[in-house]
Parts: C-alpha cells; sequence; structure tokens
C-alpha cells in the first residue's frame, strides 16, 4: 500500500510550487507518508468549524467548496487545499 501511495503521490508533490523550496529526499518522505482517500460524489471532505488537521492533492476528480453567499471553489487534478 505505501509503495502505491508513493507512486500516486510522487509526481503531485514533485510539481506543486507549495515544495519547490524542498529536496528530493523531504519530498520522497512526505510522498511516502501520504494517504490515499477516495471519496464519493456528494461526499462531504470537511465541513466548516472542522479542526483544520489535512493536506490534500487532488489526483482524480473535482472538489467544490461551498461557502455560504459566495460562489462555489472548484479543484480539479492537480490542486492542493487544506
Amino acid at each position: 500500500m505505501v509503495r502505491n501511495n508513493y507512486r500516486l503521490a510522487k509526481p503531485f508533490v514533485s510539481k506543486l510550487q507549495i515544495f519547490s523550496f524542498l529536496s528530493n529526499k523531504q519530498k520522497d518522505a512526505i510522498s511516502y507518508n501520504m494517504n490515499t482517500l477516495k471519496y464519493q460524489e456528494g461526499d462531504a471532505i470537511f465541513k466548516e468549524g472542522d479542526d483544520a488537521a489535512s493536506f490534500y492533492i487532488i489526483i482524480s476528480g473535482l472538489v467544490e467548496i461551498q461557502i455560504p453567499e459566495k460562489n462555489p471553489i472548484k479543484f480539479k487534478n492537480g490542486d492542493c487545499f487544506g
């Protein structure tokens, strides 16, 4: 499982600007320690007021963050939030 997570995460971690200052060894460590989560359409990943304890990289699909009285924020493959 760890190897599969690493293979999925490594290309995204390597390309994200937020990690650009890290060494390859540090990027590898992050990639090895990432978890793969799958959500179904309509599932809530988090709700307003939840503790901000996770960082997400979208490998496949679309995530929409809905904030009352504002336009939804949309994230696609390769985007990150958290």
